[in-house]
């Protein structure tokens, strides 16, 4: 029987010319100029450097400009046919008139002091490349060459979860084709305005400055009304708003204020302070420099939520509160003003019954029959979503005040009878483009109008919902006059335009194609042709860290109220149950959901791809896991790792993040989509290969200005990465599969050793495990809380189980599910207490250290109970008390002693201590020397210092 095999042989003929045209190794699979990149990255992670759709419109986890370049270019342009300074030119980095040694200049100026100069930019001596779109000419070069490189056709650029579309933004600025997807519709919107709005319509301020002002004038007629002044001639700004609630015991009224300061100035700022008397509560305003005594941090609610009542001194514990909440068993209120006065200064003052009136009269307002569905979505379940329900807010109508309700329903019948308007003024490209902005605007208000904006003390004003990622209460918030210059719409709306002004400025000279799509990455296939790009650039969603469908959810209220009739399709609801993250609330087995669709999204890739295609993975994570998911589903799909590069992508002082320690460096990993035939490793022989490259990285690392200490095992990962996939598949004594996750522990077991050799003289290898990995997390971290995952790994390091010894030893704690460790006052008995037979003994249960005991189970057990016994007893019975237990002739003791010493912050109690116990009578007991630790300067008053006890 005869076949025809025509079809057959066109495409295995069309699959090998696909081939040939890609090149063998492109520039990101070689070496790069990593440090300039690094230093250009940190300055874009700068306030206000980022790209303009970043600052435009509220999204998360965008990358910085000179990440995406790299990322693109390094991955179009074939190894050594563009040198570093090419590259860098090209990424518009360096002063015009520098074409050599670029990369040595950024690192030069990135040494030298920058405060002789006004601003970054001039430092460095040129622009701000988020702002600098390649030239006509270099764009036509670029891609001359580039097409030269690839057979004579332009590599399209595809990114399966585009975000805002930053990478394919940055792909059509050079000139190149892109195909960009998101599923999610919040960033979708702002894609389309990216991608395709800006570069067809251009700039629309004149016609979006008519509209807006129109909506301030229709919206201030209907609401102006809910924002009484004492005084004529002034306006409303801002409220700062808290709730009250009655104790349980007296019934007295209990505002839940954790601190009673409104403004900060130079001069010392608006503080409130409060009268309670007959069970109620009044306020009162005052300047805090005319007020010395008060102190604004003496308010009803602590740290921890718990609230005292000011009036019979009964606490009501936060789970009550959390109660009260849930039963609507709490009142508005008003504590501080901010308003504009007659003469533009904006002045504060005390909350009272005229603003309550306001409330009260929006109250009734709200209750309607015609409002009564507005907003009334109800939030779902979720891992963040929960946070709301918990405090009986539960349908998204519920995160506002009456008065906020109010505003924004005017606010949103405004917009939607002016739409007609605005489509019959314009042409459809042009009017959709308006109606988008104004929904990005809008978006924004809301999200700084509601009772989860905080209150900001030190800006006299309110923050943003999602300053944190989450939807945590706030017992002190934000109520806005939307129709106000401060914080209100006239200040939105002018945040959008000139942000998407200055986006627009930057393609009109670009002629790409892009084609946008709105649906799952994991069958994007179903819109995208086989075959039909050459290069993947994909940021994915982290592993737990951001649940964008939930944070979605809040904003698409807004959306969904002036955008479903522009973009129907998007607007539906979209099941935040296939969002591409670890959920341990919306899925029974989250992490093997999020491996699931990781593999279903490669998958994909593999197919859209061109037989041996490029794909470029930028990815963030400190949790082994996270990574061992991502690379092993990438192998997995039958891509093989070709080069791996780690570079500073993350903000080091990222909301919400002071007092961790925080990764700043991601990984670059190159892969091509063909799978690795080569034989199988045995893991014995790799793994000694992995450590010799963690070792040297390491050392190597530790002397480079931009990478933290916190970031060298990731930066070391990179480079190890690399050695393991050239061996993969590697397999171990048992003939199992050996993954990243495995690869990521080496290297940090070894980095953690050499950062320990290199910080510490004394050695600690002698010491008990928790004795040991108390003393390196304290080398590693700091006073910082340590992720879970890394404080795990040296547990492992250090043969220790760390979530075994947490409930005996209290040796750590969890804060926001990060490691913190405890020192002496954590886990001490107070030895006077002990001695008192009149007291009742200390909990062992929460101090489990005797220091009264002749003998301890681990060394830093003994070390935290002579720091409790000098700070509670002196020197001198600190003296006894080591004598009676030998600690003189003790090494294990000693040696954690001074490792300590060299390990713990200069600005800590512990270290204070230490250095206090090593001088004077003690110091002359134990006969510590010090003066080869590594200790730094320890220089200040001390009672008998370290330098005198020296000499």
């Amino acid at each position: 029987m005869a076949y025809d095999t025509s079809d057959t042989e066109s495409t295995e003929r069309e699959t090998q010319q696909a081939k040939d045209t890609v090149p063998s190794t492109v520039a990101i699979e070689d070496d790069l100029p990593l440090m300039a990149i690094d230093i250009e990255n940190e300055k874009d992670i700068m306030a206000n450097r980022g790209h303009a759709s970043r600052r435009f419109s509220k999204w998360f986890a965008a990358r910085p400009i000179p990440a995406v370049r790299l990322a693109i270019l390094g991955s179009v342009y074939p190894e050594r046919q563009i040198t570093d300074d090419e590259l860098l030119k090209l990424m518009q980095i360096g002063p015009s008139e520098i074409d050599s040694n670029i990369a040595q200049y950024v690192r030069q100026k990135y040494t030298e002091e920058k405060d002789r100069y006004d601003t970054l930019d001039d430092h460095y001596n040129y622009p701000n490349p988020n702002s600098q779109t390649p030239s006509k000419s270099q764009i036509k070069e670029n891609k001359q060459h580039v097409k030269e490189y690839w057979g004579g056709e332009l590599p399209t650029i595809l990114d399966p979860t585009a975000g805002r579309g930053t990478i394919p933004f940055e792909a059509m600025r050079y000139g190149l084709p892109a195909i960009s997807n998101e599923l999610d519709p919040v960033p979708f919107t702002i894609s389309k305005i990216t991608l395709e709005l800006a570069p067809e319509v251009g700039s629309v301020a004149e016609s979006y400055d008519r509209w807006t002002k129109e909506i301030i004038e229709r919206t201030k007629d209907r609401i102006s009304q809910y924002y009484p002044t004492k005084e004529s001639g002034r306006q409303i700004l801002n409220y700062a708003m808290t709730y009250i609630i009655d104790c349980d015991s007296c019934m007295g009224r209990l505002p839940l204020i954790n601190n009673w300061r409104l403004n900060d100035d130079a001069a010392g700022g608006d503080v409130i302070t409060p009268t309670y008397q007959d069970g109620n509560v009044s306020y009162n305003h005052a300047r805090k420099e005319e007020t010395p005594e008060f102190d604004p941090s003496d308010a009803p609610v602590a740290r921890g939520g718990d609230a005292e009542c000011p009036h019979c001194g009964v606490t009501t514990d936060a789970a009550r509160i959390r109660e009260k909440f849930q039963n609507n068993e709490f009142e508005y209120s008003v504590f501080g003003v901010s308003y504009e006065s007659k003469t533009g200064e904006y002045e504060y003052r005390a909350g009272d019954k005229t603003d309550l009136r306001g409330l009260e009269k929006a109250r009734k307002r709200a209750d309607s029959f015609e409002l009564m569905g507005f907003f009334a979505e109800t939030i779902s379940e979720g891992k963040k979503t929960k946070e709301p329900r918990n405090y009986g807010i539960e349908q998204w109508r519920d995160m506002f005040t009456p008065r906020q309700l109010v505003a924004h329903y005017e606010l949103f019948d405004v917009i939607n009878n002016i739409k007609a308007e605005i489509r019959e003024a314009h042409e459809s490209d042009e009017a959709e483009l308006i109606i988008t902005l104004i929904t990005q605007a809008v978006n924004q208000q809301v999200l700084f109008n509601n009772r989860l904006a905080k209150w900001f003390p030190q800006h006299g004003t309110g923050h943003e919902t999602f300053a944190n990622q989450s939807y945590s209460i706030k017992r002190m918030f934000v109520g806005n006059n939307i129709v106000a210059q401060r914080k209100g719409l006239k200040r939105r709306f002018k945040h959008v335009i000139d942000n998407y002004e200055d986006l627009a400025s930057q393609v009109p000279q670009v002629d790409s194609d892009i084609d946008i799509y709105n649906t799952d990455a994991t069958s994007l296939s179903k819109k995208v042709d086989t075959s039909s790009a050459e290069v993947a650039v994909v940021d994915p969603p982290y592993f737990d860290s951001v649940m964008y469908g939930e944070m979605s959810d809040f904003m698409m209220v807004s959306h969904r109220k002036v955008l479903d009739d522009v973009f129907p399709d998007a607007m539906q609801n979209v099941s935040n149950d296939e969002q591409m993250v670890v959920n341990n609330v919306r899925h029974d087995n989250p992490e093997e959901f999020y491996e699931s669709m990781m593999r279903d999204m490669f998958a994909e890739l593999g197919e859209i791809l061109v037989e041996n295609g490029i794909l470029t993975l930028m990815f963030t994570d400190r949790e082994t896991k996270a990574w061992n998911t991502i690379l092993k589903t990438l192998i997995q799909s039958d891509f093989t790792i070709t080069a791996a590069h780690p570079i500073k992508t993350e903000a080091s002082d990222k909301a919400g993040m002071h007092d961790k320690a925080r990764v700043e460096s991601s990984i670059f990993v190159t892969a091509r989509n063909t799978p690795n035939e080569t034989d199988t490793s045995e893991w014995r022989e790799i793994r000694d290969t992995i450590e010799s490259i963690a070792r040297k990285e390491a050392q190597r690392l530790l002397s480079v200005e931009t990478i933290s200490k916190i970031d060298t095992s990731i930066e070391a990962f990179g480079a190890a990465l690399e050695a393991y996939s050239d061996a993969y598949p590697v397999e171990d004594k048992y003939g199992d599969t050996v993954y990243p996750g495995q690869v990521l522990t080496v290297v940090r077991n070894e980095v953690y050793s050499i950062i320990a050799n290199d910080e510490l003289s004394t050695k600690t290898d002698q010491l008990d495990g928790i004795s040991r990995w108390y003393i390196l997390a304290n080398v590693l971290y700091d006073d910082a809380d340590i992720p879970f995952d890394e404080a795990n790994q040296l547990g492992i390091g250090a043969d220790i189980d760390i979530s075994e010894i947490k409930r005996p030893t209290k040796i750590w704690s969890k804060s926001s599910g990060n490691v913190s460790l405890n020192n002496h006052t954590d886990r001490v008995q107070d030895i006077i207490k002990i001695r008192d037979s009149n007291v009742e003994n200390p909990s062992t249960r929460k101090y489990p250290v005797n220091p009264t005991a002749d003998s301890f189970t681990y060394t830093i057990d003994a070390v935290h109970a002579v720091l409790h016994v000098y700070e509670k007893e002196g020197q001198k019975a600190t003296r006894d008390w080591l004598a009676q237990r030998e600690f003189k002739s003790n090494q294990q003791f000693k040696k954690a002693i001074r490792a300590l010493l060299e390990a713990t912050p200069k600005d800590s109690q512990m270290r204070e201590t230490l250095q206090d116990l090593v001088a004077g009578e003690t110091g002359d007991y134990l006969d510590i020397s010090v003066r080869e630790l590594n200790i730094g300067d320890t220089s200040g008053d001390r009672q008998s210092g370290i330098e005198e006890y020296e000499q």
